[in-house]
């Protein structure tokens, strides 16, 4: 009976990633142009990928120069005479498997083998896709692991891949790092559950590679850590015990910190190798974090890039961290001081609204931490008896996953702006109509001023 449960979980939760998944990949196959290597290998895609064309085609990652000038490569150049990529190469790990196979078909496929021809922006776009329907297992079953219903597991998972803009960068921007992270940090989490099960030297190593990986695809991601340690501490007065039992695995936790900076070691030569320091700050003086003026209310509720104005379905995720401390204490702190601080973190930076993009891209990689606040509040929802209280409530939940869906529509049709929106433009153009007047609605953001603290 119990294998034929554990059957029944498995296979459900494969087959719900693969209908995901498969959505995304017929979008993919019906809009050409996503196979356009200007179009794939473009903006934030380019600094995460150059890593694998100058190592395997051009052999050199010192200079990152081709003199094929269909080739564009996005690094800066240093007074030493190298140059440096903006991005940490934790992305391009993932793209090196779909990278390697492009490679060695490009040719006998037809194709210039240059790194930036048709066969490399298709192996991009599925690799996105591909980890994708990873991450939505390790959602699917991190939420069963938890004990939450068969019902509002695969609502959670259904909401999050096709009612918020990680359906975006699954599909147009696929190649954005954003989807990676998300894969990463929702593998991260289910293995926080099977370590602290069993601390075993094997649990200690995956822990520690992910850790490694998600923190190298964006340094910031290294902050879901606190997820890990605050993990089963019910009340502030339980870190103490916490404290104890990391002593006493000390030799996991060890583990732990000697793989995730194994993944980093690559990272470090590169820089020693090409800047001279083993460290490097690639973003330079004039992109940094405000940290004593975050835009906490722009990056949550304003107009241009608001994380629950474009993405409403996820409102009911902030009110599962009210609910949490009553109904899932075991992650309750982790996951609230992990979400403040992410909060915190990204409306500090210089470009709070994270350049041209469709809503506040950085909250899609912790959409499956997210996942365990939404799931509190379904599970309270459906738990009330009171039709008074639950059909309202529920009615309003559908209307905002079709809000954040039908956003996404808007974005593409440019009813959304990539990033001048205001309130009056996005009144305007509510229903998807851009209109006549609707760029005469824009509000233009100031770059230059931003990157001076007038943001």
């Amino acid at each position: 009976m119990i294998k034929n449960s554990l059957f029944k979980i498995k296979n459900l939760a494969v087959w719900l990633s693969l209908l995901i998944t498969l959505i995304y990949s017929c979008h993919v196959l019906y809009k050409n142009e996503l196979f356009t290597p200007k179009y794939v290998i473009a903006w934030d895609v380019n600094h995460y990928y150059d890593y694998l064309p100058a190592a395997f085609i051009l052999h050199d990652l010192k200079t990152m120069e081709s003199n094929d000038p269909s080739v564009i490569y996005w690094a800066l150049w240093l007074p030493n005479g190298n140059s440096v990529s903006k991005t940490t190469m934790g992305v391009a790990f993932c793209y090196a498997p779909f990278f390697l196979v492009a490679n060695a078909l490009a040719e006998p496929l037809g194709y210039v083998k240059n790194g930036f021809t048709e066969p490399y922006a298709w192996a991009l776009v599925f690799s996105s896709i591909f980890y994708l329907f990873w991450g939505f297992y390790f959602l699917f079953k991190t939420l069963k692991k938890l004990g939450f219903s068969d019902l509002v597991t695969s609502i959670v998972v259904s909401v999050i891949g096709l009612c918020t803009n990680l359906y975006w960068y699954a599909t147009f921007s696929a190649p954005y790092s954003h989807s990676y992270s998300f894969t990463a940090i929702t593998l991260f989490l289910y293995l926080i559950l099977l370590w602290h099960d069993n601390p075993s030297v094997k649990n200690s190593i995956f822990v520690g590679l992910t850790a490694g990986l998600l923190s190298l695809m964006r340094p910031s991601n290294a902050i879901v850590a606190l997820v890990f340690i605050f993990y089963n501490v019910k009340k502030f007065a339980d870190i103490k015990e916490k404290f104890l039992f990391f002593l006493k695995e000390y030799k996991q936790i060890l583990i732990i910190i000697v793989c995730a900076l194994l993944v980093w070691v690559p990272q470090l030569i590169y820089w020693k190798v090409v800047t001279g320091s083993w460290f490097f700050y690639s973003y330079g003086d004039d992109e940094k974090f405000f940290f004593n003026d975050p835009k906490i209310i722009e990056v949550l509720f304003g107009w241009r890039k608001g994380w629950l104005i474009y993405t409403p379905a996820m409102v009911f995720s902030v009110v599962g961290l009210f609910i949490m401390p009553w109904k899932r204490k075991d992650f309750a702190i982790g996951v609230i001081v992990f979400f403040v601080l992410q909060i915190y973190i990204i409306s500090s930076w210089w470009c709070w609204w994270y350049g041209g993009s469709f809503g506040m891209r950085p909250m899609i990689d912790v959409y499956g931490i997210m996942a365990i606040p939404f799931a509190v509040f379904l599970q309270w929802l459906f738990e009330n008896k009171k039709l008074i209280v639950k059909i309202p409530i529920l009615l309003i939940f559908i209307w905002l996953a079709f809000r954040s869906t039908f956003n996404t529509y808007r974005y593409y049709t440019g009813a959304i702006h990539y990033e001048s929106m205001s309130e009056k433009a996005y009144l305007y153009s509510y229903w998807g109509d851009k209109g006549d007047e609707f760029d005469n609605l824009l509000k233009n953001p100031d770059y230059e001023g931003a990157k001076l603290g007038k943001r």
